[in-house]
């Protein structure tokens, strides 16, 4: 007995000596001291711990009694996942060889299309260096006629005047007739001077133009670009359910899905069969009916399969709505509101929580129906998703009946949507690192802190989201955070101190007391329909401020921030929301969307604004309801009222006419010194409308004709942006006007339209008319690579 016990004293020192001495793998000179419990009892070492890879983790000290539970970790739990995971690394390797043999193939295309391309630009190169040489030779050869004619006519000049010198000693005074022939071919030699002959050659210089050369070297560098080339979409479908192996079934998925094909096709040839034999015995009926009193209506019902290798579609419910397609150029990869504003608003978070809560009723009965069929604790194993290629870039998951582990999702995929009814709990480790946007549904589980990856930066709560948001939930990399209809209370941190962005939906209806908005937000939606903020809500810090369609509280003076808050866009909300000291004077900028329906009275824009956007007829002005303050005003499309003098106050420098009722002479102030005609512009501007201050006149594809007298000369830089389209007639470009910018416009610039006051002609990219040869050399050409804005 005593040797037995020495026996086990020995084999336990020999363990504590063992364990003691055992060397990290990672770090060879560092002894393993500890297990990570967060990761599985992974042994580490002090630099392990001090690398930070298993910072913010559990662990404890490493004992001779873990040995033995390593070692049965190992066996039972670690060496089943390297099989596993060979076999996926295997699946991975083939996948990744096809997509090198696709590059591979595109490389060889990309090349054969270079040589092709590049081909047909040295042809065009080559033809016009023929064309060159081509002129230059025609000169030449001219040249050489010329000389020619010449040399052979002084040539014979000079042998009829040496033939004359020589027979005047000889002459005989008496022959008159060759006395007077001498004479008279030597008056023809003498009158005809040579020299002007030499004013016959002509003398040509081929020249070029340096900066057009320069020019078509930068040209060269936009004719082509590298794009990508692959599908960025994995979608899958609300109403499809992932088909995955019950256990002891081996069968392979290729011959599954080979059955499938085979029961349909077989189904297929049934039904062509049945639909024969109708339409025969229907001939048949009709042959036996000599005399048919009205024309005989066959009508054929076809029965369409849909064929899916990896999804099964059960669902026929009238509810589900038709969702877009995630290959076509509107969807935008989520569901609804975006935050930015437009005419009609946004389609509220809401519209697609119903949609959810629909679909999560029809889901549930499919997955009863086929529980039996399937099995309902499945598991969703990693393989399944191992199909999804390193392109795949979204990932939608609705409700499951199998689940979940780590590793399933791979780590390419960078935006998820869990959508409602998603009924499984979400463990840290299972969306994975690089996952960057995320939106949850309806939810049966609990969040627990650490199942956000810190790679997410953009979160959404949707479709009635009942989670606690405990603080620290949302990890403090998130920088968008969207909140819809949830019933849970907001306390101070729930919301990161990391988010920019936040936006608040329509059926939002949490009061937000002081600290629940961190002081990191700078930008803020409202679309909420309930009265949530307060005094003190919203943090100084936030700079701009996005009132969106659904927001209808009364905005009473101290709502809006003092100190910080510099821009505010109104939507398309019903409920005249403003009144006189509901926005701060801190507001530099003002947006007014077309169908806010509230008038303004002077005191409701307060002194400080010096950017104003006018976009409807909703909103009638008055004079005294432009602050002094402002310097731009933009009248958008939609705005169609009369502007009387005084409407616009003296100090407005900038102007932009889109869309107007009616502008007459002193409308437009005598501080303007900038005016944008833009494209919806159809009012006359009579000679007097633009004052004598405006020195830089933008013109676009207005409806309105320009006439002479329209521009005053006192305009400095006239603006011709791409798609002007009007005949620039003499007279319109008055004198005084010193500078001209042309863009991409449709019609010619001649001689006669450009005054000569003018001194700078710019040419912007996509200006395609000829202009050098019909302007004086005193005019500066400067061309430019960039467009005209």
């Amino acid at each position: 007995m005593t040797t037995s016990n020495n026996n086990n004293n020995n084999n336990n020192n020999n363990k504590n000596k063992i364990h003691k001495n055992i060397k990290c793998t990672i770090h060879s000179n560092k002894k393993i001291k500890l297990l990570c419990l967060d990761c599985n009892l992974m042994p580490c070492c002090i630099d392990c711990i001090a690398d930070g890879e298993h910072n913010t983790h559990k662990y404890r000290k490493l004992e001779s009694k873990d040995l033995s539970l390593i070692d049965n970790n190992l066996k039972n739990n670690v060496y089943p996942k390297i099989k596993e995971t060979i076999e996926n690394n295997k699946i991975i390797l083939k996948e990744s060889n096809k997509k090198f043999n696709e590059i591979q193939s595109q490389f060889y295309n990309n090349n054969n299309f270079i040589k092709n391309e590049i081909n047909k630009i040295q042809n065009i190169i080559s033809n016009f260096k023929s064309d060159i040489e081509k002129q230059s030779k025609e000169i030449y050869n001219n040249n050489i006629i010329i000389n020619t004619t010449i040399t052979s006519s002084i040539k014979q000049d000079n042998q009829i005047l040496t033939n004359i010198e020589n027979n005047n000693n000889e002459s005989n005074p008496n022959d008159i007739n060759e006395i007077i022939k001498q004479f008279q071919q030597s008056l023809i030699i003498l009158n005809n001077n040579n020299s002007n002959k030499l004013k016959e050659y002509d003398c040509k210089m081929v020249q070029f133009d340096h900066s057009t050369i320069d020019l078509i070297k930068n040209y060269l560098k936009l004719i082509y670009s590298i794009k990508d080339n692959c599908n960025n979409q994995f979608y899958y479908d609300e109403d499809f359910q992932f088909i995955c192996e019950p256990e002891g079934n081996n069968e392979p998925v290729e011959q599954q899905q080979q059955q499938q094909q085979q029961q349909q096709q077989q189904q297929q040839q049934q039904q062509q069969q049945q639909q024969q034999q109708q339409q025969q015995q229907q001939l048949q009926q009709q042959q036996q009916q000599p005399t048919p009193i009205s024309p005989t209506t066959t009508t054929t019902t076809a029965t369409t399969t849909t064929t899916t290798a990896t999804a099964t579609t059960t669902s026929t419910s009238p509810n589900n709505k038709k969702r877009k397609n995630p290959d076509s150029d509107d969807y935008d990869g989520s569901d609804g509101y975006d935050g930015h504003d437009s005419d009609d608003g946004h389609d509220s978070d809401d519209d697609s929580d119903d949609d959810d809560n629909n679909n999560d009723k029809n889901d549930d009965n499919n997955n009863n129906n086929n529980k039996n069929k399937n099995g309902p604790n499945k598991k969703y194993r990693p393989r399944v998703l191992s199909k999804i290629t390193s392109n795949v870039k979204t990932l939608h998951i609705h409700c499951l009946r199998q689940e979940l582990e780590i590793g399933c999702i791979p780590n390419t995929i960078e935006t998820i949507f869990l959508k409602g009814g998603y009924n499984q709990r979400l463990l840290t480790g299972i969306i994975p690192e690089g996952v960057k946007k995320l939106q949850f549904g309806r939810m049966n589980q609990e969040l627990i802190i650490g199942s956000i990856p810190k790679s997410v930066t953009c979160v959404a709560l949707k479709g009635g989201f009942s989670q606690k948001l405990t603080p620290g939930l949302i990890p403090e990399t998130v920088l968008d955070f969207k909140i819809g209809d949830t019933n849970q209370v907001l306390m101070v941190g729930s919301i990161p101190n990391s988010v920019k962005r936040l936006y608040l939906f329509r059926k939002f209806n949490r009061k937000l007391r002081p600290g629940i908005i961190p002081k990191g937000v700078t930008e803020l939606y409202l679309g909420n329909k309930n009265d949530v903020l307060k005094v003190g809500s919203i943090p100084n810090t936030v700079k701009t401020i996005y009132l969106e369609k659904d927001f209808n509280q009364k905005l009473i003076p101290g709502i809006l921030p003092n100190d910080g808050f510099k821009e505010l866009h109104i939507g398309p909300i019903e409920l005249k929301v403003l009144e006189i000291g509901s926005i701060p004077k801190t507001v530099k900028r003002v947006y007014l969307n077309s169908k806010y329906p509230q008038k303004f009275k002077p005191g409701i824009l307060p002194e400080g604004v010096q950017e104003l956007h006018l976009s409807g007829k909703n909103q009638p002005l008055m004079i005294g309801s432009i602050p002094k303050t402002l310097k731009s005003i933009y009248l958008e499309k939609g705005f169609k009222q009369a502007l009387p003098p005084g409407i616009i106050t003296e100090g407005v420098e900038n102007l932009y006419l889109r869309s107007i009722g009616k502008v007459q002479i002193g409308s437009i102030p005598n501080t303007v010194t900038s005016v944008h005609i833009l494209k919806e512009f159809n009012q006359t501007l009579k000679p007097g409308v633009l004052p004598i201050s405006v020195k830089h006149l933008h013109l676009y594809d207005f409806k309105s004709t320009l006439t002479i007298h329209s521009i005053p000369n006192t305009v400095d830089n006239v603006y011709l942006n791409d798609g002007f389209s009007q005949k620039i007639m003499p007279g319109i470009l008055p004198i005084g006007v010193k500078s001209l910018h042309l863009g991409d416009i449709k019609k010619e610039i001649t001689i006669e339209s450009i005054p000569f006051t003018l001194e700078t002609i710019n040419i912007y990219r996509g200006f395609k008319h000829p202009i050098e040869p019909f302007i004086s050399k005193n005019i500066k050409i400067v061309n430019h690579l960039k467009r005209l804005n």
